[in-house]
């Protein structure tokens, strides 16, 4: 999939199951890697919005070329195309558009990380596992 031939806003999320090599460290960098892979996008059209760990599942959500982003008002909604990836297994990795319901849950998320985490840099991360709670 060539995500970024047309130059317009989109905004991935990314969902990362136990069976997946990448869940097992959860890191950032690993995943930006791979979904880029999946997308054939570059680094550089990238910000990376957040990232959620559970004993269950990661999440981790960013923008493909989005020029207008605006940190200072990313509080509020935005109405993006999302597109999601589901990296289940080593062989397994589904991607395609979301469903309206979805691509405004996924939006709406985004802006609820931002009132949760304040003014704090990107990406947002929380890391549910092994007891912890998110401050």
């Amino acid at each position: 999939m060539d995500a970024t031939k047309e130059n317009k806003p989109l905004r991935i999320l990314v969902i990362i199951y136990p069976q997946s090599p990448l869940f097992a460290n959860s890191e950032v960098k690993a995943i930006l890697q791979q979904a880029l892979v999946q997308l054939n996008a570059i680094e550089a059209d990238v910000r990376t919005l957040f990232l959620a760990t559970w004993t269950y599942r990661t999440v981790m959500v960013f923008d493909l070329c989005h020029e207008h982003y605006d940190f200072a008002q990313a509080y509020h909604p935005e109405d993006l195309p999302a597109l999601a990836i589901h990296f289940q297994t080593n062989e397994k990795v589904k991607t395609g558009m979301v469903p309206e319901q979805k691509r405004l849950e996924v939006n709406n998320e985004v802006a609820r990380y931002h009132n949760l985490h304040g003014y704090g840099t990107l990406p947002m991360v929380e890391d549910h596992r092994n007891g912890n709670v998110p401050t």
